[in-house]
């Protein structure tokens, strides 16, 4: 497959809204309970392989500043159509994106 340029995490919120890709945060379980983006999956980047993470879509990765989430485009490149979202989570609540924690209310990026 292929890795494919960072994508804003604005488009990337829409993308996930509509269900056309698989969101993947690889940020550690503390992180992710904090705030994530609905819909999103959790596996932690030591848990990331081609194995865990179902091809049945593109696949978005995602942690708080894209460097994690890089990373895991890159394992998952050869197997998936992958791309990372830019900034990461920070960017995404600069852009006023929302985030839930996992009682699924408001959540913050702690």
């Amino acid at each position: 497959m292929s890795r494919e340029a960072d994508l804003d995490p604005q488009d990337a919120f829409d993308l996930l809204r509509r269900g056309e890709i698989r969101m993947l945060d690889v940020r550690e379980p503390h992180e992710w309970a904090n705030g994530h983006p609905e819909g999103a999956d959790h596996l932690p980047l030591g848990d990331v392989t081609a194995d865990a993470v179902p091809d049945d879509r593109p696949v978005l990765t995602v942690c708080r500043s894209g460097r994690r989430s890089g990373q895991a485009a890159d394992r998952l490149s050869s197997t998936h159509e992958v791309r990372n979202v830019a900034g990461g989570l920070t960017a995404w609540a600069e852009q006023g994106l929302p985030l839930v924690d996992d009682a699924g209310q408001p959540g913050t990026l702690g």
